[in-house]
C-alpha cells in the first residue's frame, strides 16, 4: 500500500515507532473488521490476511428466508412473545 498521508511531525521518531508497535499488538491480539466487502478485498489485494469469516455469517443471515409456517401457529408465537416481553418487563426484546 501506498501512503497517503505524511508521517506525524508531532512525535518523535522513536515515539512514532512505539505507536505504530502498539498498533500492530493491539490488530493481532484483538483484530479488526470491516463491514465494507470492498475494503476486506483492497486489504487481501495489498498482501493482508483476510479472516472473511465474520462477513459469511452476515451474508448468511441476510439470505435466510424463515420456513412455511401455519398462520395460527405464528399467531400463537407473536401473542407468546407479546405476553412474556410485558411478564419480563421490556419491549425491547425484538
Amino acid at each position: 500500500m501506498q501512503r497517503k498521508f505524511a508521517p506525524s511531525t508531532l512525535l518523535g521518531e522513536e515515539q512514532n515507532h512505539e505507536v505504530h508497535r502498539l498498533s500492530i499488538r493491539i490488530l493481532s491480539e484483538i483484530g479488526l473488521t470491516f463491514n465494507a466487502k470492498s475494503a476486506w478485498d483492497t486489504l487481501e489485494a495489498n498482501g493482508c490476511a483476510v479472516d472473511r469469516a465474520p462477513q459469511a455469517w452476515k451474508e448468511l443471515l441476510e439470505a435466510y428466508e424463515p420456513p412455511p409456517t401455519d398462520d395460527a401457529i405464528r399467531a400463537e408465537l407473536v401473542d407468546y412473545v407479546a405476553r412474556h416481553k410485558t411478564e419480563i418487563g421490556t419491549a425491547e426484546i425484538a
